[in-house]
């Protein structure tokens, strides 16, 4: 709870321009700066109870990871608590390959979700710090998650067996604007496209890392030169634009 306050309760304040198109019952004007306590809450109880893995704590971790209130204070503090949630996660085996593990397709789904989360934030996170990586790739085997959901998924609703055992459960979020027909909800809908696209790129820019950056990258630039590593990691940024699924291509993203 204090995560999802810490990484969202300032959205408000910072896409001003939303305002103006909304009405004045529905603006929660939040002062910048007001989810540094629930940031300090988050990390408190998870450095004080980092001896036991669960994964609540590395979804925590992973959603004040990019905590947007005074983020140069917080910065190491972030930097810190992403290694504790990758030691938590490797602890847990998120690192590991699960398809053969006899634990629901959901649980399955999850757990990839939450690996390659960390996965992301680490690559991005040492890139802007200038700070080393702390996954490596030859400890992690897992697959990617599935590109697509339900929109039972999506929505959160109940499955049928639950919503049998009890008629009065509904729906998390009954008011969605994109809400599908009934006989629809059982469709399954792209929302994951652009997560797996962007774990490719932070497969990339992990080795851009590695092979331009680290102290013993550069020495080896300087003796022998990087122009062949350069060449392939282009053609590797190349492949991965013009990859893109079909229903991304055709999908008006500014900058690309």
């Amino acid at each position: 709870m204090f995560g999802a306050a810490a990484r969202f309760v300032e959205c408000e304040a910072l896409i001003q321009k939303s305002k103006s198109n909304r009405p004045p019952d529905v603006v929660w004007d939040v002062p910048l700066g007001w989810s540094d306590q629930f940031f300090d809450q988050a990390q408190t109880i998870i450095t004080t109870s980092a001896a036991t893995p669960t994964i609540s704590k590395v979804q925590a971790i992973i959603l004040i990871h990019n905590h947007s209130g005074n983020l140069d204070s917080k910065s190491s503090a972030c930097w810190l608590l992403g290694g504790l949630a990758i030691r938590l996660a490797q602890g847990l085996g998120l690192n590991r390959d699960c398809e053969e593990w006899d634990i629901p397709e959901s649980e399955k789904q999850t757990r990839k979700r939450i690996w390659w989360s960390l996965y992301v934030a680490d690559r991005f996170h040492s890139a802007s710090l200038g700070r080393p990586i702390s996954i490596r790739d030859e400890d992690n085997d897992v697959g990617y998650p599935d590109a697509v959901a339900t929109w039972k998924e999506v929505l959160d609703e109940p499955d049928d067996n639950q919503a049998t055992l009890d008629p009065s459960t509904e729906a998390r979020f009954p008011s969605a604007m994109c809400r599908p027909k009934q006989q629809q909800s059982n469709a399954k809908v792209g929302i994951y496209q652009l997560f797996i696209e962007l774990i490719k790129l932070s497969e990339i820019l992990g080795r851009i890392l590695q092979g331009l950056y680290t102290p013993k990258a550069k020495k080896v630039g300087l003796e022998q030169g990087s122009d062949a590593i350069v060449t392939q990691l282009d053609h590797q940024l190349t492949e991965w634009r013009f990859g893109f699924p079909e229903a991304l291509q055709k999908a008006d993203f500014e900058d690309f």
